[in-house]
């Protein structure tokens, strides 16, 4: 039975931590293989409404599309004590980012799809609206 073209998963590693997202043509019967390409390593910095890096800031790397569908899990990162997060992406998928500041020096930061290509080398959390009690 043939399918229709569509994105795929595909898998690499033996221990299946090699992912990415390509395109599957079908149409013309099974392909013999697939091929993964290498996960893609990212870096950006987290800091504060006054630039300081934020140490032990969090960014939750979501999957969306294709390998939200896939059920791949969110990836959680820290910070170091440079602000700095590294993380592996899969090649070609999209993700939501969400920081957050654990020690409350910065507002929550939520940015929609971005790939691996796409995520800024830093990002400013906010600072947070309290308000006075009366």
């Amino acid at each position: 039975m043939l399918v229709p073209s569509a994105e795929a998963i595909r898998g690499g590693d033996r221990d299946g931590r090699r992912l990415a997202v390509a395109a599957l043509n079908t149409t013309h019967g099974a392909p013999q293989s697939l091929d993964a390409p290498a996960m893609t390593s990212i870096t950006t910095m987290i800091a504060d409404a006054s630039s300081a890096q934020l140490h032990g800031a969090a960014l939750d790397l979501v999957p969306l599309g294709a390998l939200a569908m896939a059920a791949v899990p969110a990836m959680h990162v820290t910070a170091d004590d440079s602000g700095g997060v590294t993380a592996a992406l899969a090649a070609g998928g999209h993700y939501e980012l969400r920081f957050r500041d654990p020690a409350g020096r910065g507002a929550p930061l939520v940015v929609t799809d971005r790939t691996a290509d796409t995520i800024d080398p830093s990002y400013q959390l906010r600072l947070h609206c309290r308000s006075a009690a009366q």
